[in-house]
């Protein structure tokens, strides 16, 4: 029988005779730790010059496994492969007083091991995580910056980059990342990524964690550091921020965003920048009034290029509240009048006038303003349950320094609010 603990790997390019031999030289008798069979009689059975040339024969062809979990490699944690009984007997000896290092770690210095690790899992994820090894200078937008400094201010970011799950998940939706083309080009830009549990990697960091632990005062920092950060990466799904690309830290990037806001100088694509930001979101806030005018009057509203156009031209000129108080009575008068056709003789219900119906009302209304001057000027308010971004809050106490929100600015006055603000310097040239 084998000795406890162990479990054999023989050649199967053997012969079934020459197998036995392989067995009978590590067969133990039963309830000892001796050797059945001694060297000296398995040299002269099979025939071989000498002891030696028995046991390289047995050395060359097979391996004993070590299984006993407590006993393992002092450096990486491995199981320990012996190819000798001498070998066996110390790996007993030593294994259970935590001084057993195997082949691979004897060969090689600490630091050789750690970086053949490093290099195993980057092996793996360079060709989908390729950005994390180019060292190159990020150009970043006044925007993106502001977005980098609010996401990196809520977001609890630890020392590798990592967004706190909840909070992020949070912050996707209040600010509409979805639909917002500043949070898109900080992950096309891969400022902001994503990664996925990788099986791969997990494997060689737990094969590879008391190796980490237990030498971590003789390895090189760089290893040290690659280590516990592809460990936060690649143990689980979550999001990070790639400060690698521009900053030693998150506490040197946080630092070098909040100063850089009280001398940077806008140029001509900022100011186009913000200004298609305001428009993008106060056309999402007009969106998202009519769905809700559209759950107490369920009247078909036909999502289009011209009413895009219309709601354009609403937000720049007129605040939220006076935009919803717009929407409102025009779907009012909509819903009456589709009442009405219902409720006629004659049922002349065109689905493609009906669908018209809505934006053919307000431009009809903005068309009558201009022709007679008439500015509207009745206001609704938009509920208690209307939700605000965080770079809205941001703007409006840090920038502008009025109110909380965008809600009571127009598009034209929000713009003119914020590039005349004393917090903002625009390049003399413009």
């Amino acid at each position: 029988m084998l000795r406890h603990g162990i479990e054999l790997e023989i050649s199967d390019k053997l012969s079934e005779y020459n197998q036995q031999l392989i067995k009978k030289y590590w067969e133990c008798e039963k309830k000892t730790l001796r050797y059945k069979y001694s060297i000296q009689s398995l040299t002269n059975r099979y025939k071989f010059c000498n002891e030696d040339e028995c046991e390289k024969y047995v050395a060359r062809h097979s391996s004993a496994i070590i299984t006993d979990e407590r006993i393992c490699c002092s450096s990486c944690g491995r199981r320990i492969i012996v190819k000798l009984r001498q070998e066996l007997n110390i790996a007993f000896e030593k294994g259970f007083k935590f001084e057993l290092d195997c082949r691979n770690c004897m060969d090689l210095s600490i630091d050789e091991i750690a970086k053949n690790v490093i290099d195993s899992i980057e092996n793996i994820i360079h060709l989908e995580y390729n950005f994390l090894f180019k060292n190159r200078e990020l150009s970043l937008t006044y925007l993106e910056k502001i977005y980098l400094y609010l996401i990196s201010l809520k977001c609890q970011v630890n020392e590798y980059g990592k967004l706190k799950k909840e909070i992020w998940q949070d912050m996707f939706i209040t600010e509409r990342a979805d639909k917002n083309f500043l949070i898109k080009s900080l992950y096309d830009k891969r400022v902001i990524f994503n990664t996925k549990k990788n099986d791969e990697i997990i494997k060689i960091i737990n094969e590879n964690s008391k190796f980490f632990l237990k030498k971590s005062h003789l390895i090189d920092l760089e290893f040290r550091n690659k280590y516990q950060k592809y460990r936060y990466l690649f143990l689980e799904e979550n999001t990070f921020l790639n400060f690698d690309l521009n900053y030693e830290s998150f506490n040197h990037m946080f630092e070098e965003l909040r100063n850089q806001f009280d001398y940077y100088e806008l140029d001509y694509l900022d100011i186009k920048e913000i200004r298609e930001f305001i428009l993008e979101q106060k056309i999402i806030d007009a969106y998202q009034l009519i769905s809700n005018i559209q759950k107490y009057r369920p009247i078909p509203i036909e999502k289009s290029i011209e009413l895009d156009c219309v709601l354009v031209e609403l937000v720049e000129k007129y605040n939220l509240l006076v935009v919803n108080s717009l929407l409102s009575y025009q779907a009012d008068k909509v819903a009456l009048r589709l009442y009405n056709l219902e409720h006629a003789q004659q049922r002349d219900r065109d689905p493609y006038f009906v669908n018209k119906m809505f934006i053919t009302r307000i431009t009809s209304y903005l068309e009558y303003c201009k022709l007679n001057n008439k500015i509207p000027s009745h206001i609704r308010g938009i509920g208690p349950n209307w939700s605000y971004t965080s770079l809205e809050y941001f703007v409006s106490k840090s920038i502008i320094n009025e109110g909380l929100s965008w809600t009571t600015f127009s598009g034209d006055e929000l713009i003119h609010k914020w590039l005349n603000s004393e917090k903002v310097t625009i390049k003399p040239d413009l």
